[in-house]
């Protein structure tokens, strides 16, 4: 709910004067407010060919890309397809940040391969007709298999690595779905790799992308030299307690992978430096994962540490019985910022500007997006200062400060502060606090 610029009775009854040693100084605290449901990087993920229209609130979209959609040519990806296909402009203009996977194999009704012709005729693999559907399951132990693979994300890091509309990259690939899994019924030529082996996979990923963010589906053991990286986590089977009670063991005790003893590590601080995201289970409709055991995916959610479901997520929800459920679950994914304190000390040539920011939610933020601070002058004049607090770092519970020097005495000012999206330029992050907010920044004191 928006107030007048700044809320007048939270400011009388909250701010406090004081003399500090640099001269006198006034302080201001805030009343806690509500969590937006949309907020950048986490919440509700939906299909990236959607529409826009949907019944609950969403700011991250999804894409699985197929090889043979992205590389029909050998050494040609056309980028413009896909991009066209799914909507990069349009979401970049809305504010809508992207997930990302590349996957070779999708099973479907009917017999087909996801890789390019030249691919398929080249390297090993076998079609197959499972429950899951139909495919074809490549060979991932072919060395051309492995050699054109290396290539292609390489492509693809070029190409949207540091990209910040293309936030996060899910390590897809081997398997169904690039789920890093294959049915038992697929023929020996088309299974999963060993440990040495999808360990390049993996390191085809580190390699290409060096600023966003990865995941995986699973807690694998990462390759020689590359275990100081932070890579994420996705599960998609969220909402089916045994199964994500068992990704919970994994990451929390690491075991055996297939026939493997060691094929997954212990990582079970992995959320405090990477993201952890994924989508409902699809044994359950997402209604049903709401009212089959109420509570339970929201309790599943803070245990992961999760930031996001989706894309098969609560965003097709439309019944206003279930809106309170809704809630209760969105509540419980990412971050939850505000600002709990801000100090202004007069100083011989200016004031010197202090917030204290704290996180309640169950994950940080993983980007190092600017917390600006803006003093706006009684004339409209507005000045940026970075606050220089690292949202990457700030855990939750945890408080961070920042502040800005104003190099002078200006006259009346009102001084707000907003969390600047980078791929926009522009303020983009709701702060749960109860000011005034215009554009995504929030009111926090004046200067006389």
């Amino acid at each position: 709910m928006k107030k007048g610029f700044l809320s007048a009775l939270p400011v009388l009854l909250l701010c406090l004067s004081l003399l500090s040693c640099g001269g006198e100084a006034e302080v201001w605290h805030y009343r806690e407010a509500d969590p937006s449901p949309a907020n950048p990087l986490m919440g509700n993920v939906v299909w990236a060919e959607d529409g826009d229209s949907h019944p609950q609130p969403f700011s991250l979209v999804y894409a699985n890309i197929t090889w043979a959609e992205l590389e029909a040519e050998e050494g040609v990806c056309d980028f413009s397809a896909i991009e066209e296909k799914y909507r990069f402009d349009h979401w970049r203009e809305a504010g809508v940040h992207m997930i990302l996977r590349f996957v070779a194999d999708m099973p479907g009704a009917e017999e087909h391969s996801d890789l390019p012709d030249w691919l398929r005729e080249r390297a090993g693999g076998a079609y197959y007709e499972t429950d899951y559907g139909c495919g074809f399951s490549p060979d991932y132990s072919d060395a051309a298999f492995r050699e054109a693979h290396g290539r292609v994300i390489s492509a693809l890091g070029e190409r949207y690595d540091g990209d910040p509309f293309v936030s996060f990259v899910e390590l897809g690939s081997l398997g169904h779905w690039g789920e890093w899994h294959v049915h038992p019924d697929v023929p020996e030529a088309g299974s999963m790799p060993d440990e040495a082996v999808r360990a390049e996979y993996i390191r085809d990923y580190l390699d290409a992308f060096r600023e966003t963010r990865l995941l995986m589906r699973r807690p694998f053991t990462l390759p020689e030299g590359t275990e100081g990286q932070a890579v994420g986590l996705y599960n998609d089977a969220a909402g089916n307690l045994g199964e994500t009670i068992r990704w919970l063991d994994w990451i929390a005790y690491g075991g055996a992978y297939a026939d493997e003893a060691g094929g997954l590590s212990p990582m079970p601080e992995i959320w405090k430096t990477a993201p952890i995201g994924g989508e409902l289970a699809t044994f359950l409709t997402p209604e049903e994962h709401l009212t089959a055991d109420p509570g339970a995916l929201a309790r599943l959610m803070r245990l992961s540490h999760a930031s996001w479901i989706g894309p098969n997520s609560l965003s097709e929800i439309d019944d206003p019985s279930l809106d309170e459920a809704v809630d209760e679950v969105i509540s419980s994914l990412g971050y939850r910022l505000r600002v709990t304190e801000c100090r202004v000390e007069k100083r011989a040539k200016g004031y010197r500007i202090t917030v204290e920011m704290t996180n309640e939610g169950v994950a940080p933020f993983y980007y190092r997006w600017p917390v600006h601070i803006r003093v706006t002058d009684d004339d409209g004049t507005e000045t940026f200062f970075d606050s220089g607090i690292d949202l990457r770092g700030l855990l939750p519970g945890s408080t961070a400060v920042g502040s800005a020097e104003l190099p002078r005495h200006p006259g009346p000012g009102k001084i707000a502060v907003g969390i600047v999206d980078p791929m926009t330029g522009k303020a983009a992050v709701p702060l749960a606090m109860d000011v005034e907010e215009e554009a995504f920044w929030y009111g926090l004191a004046e200067i006389p």
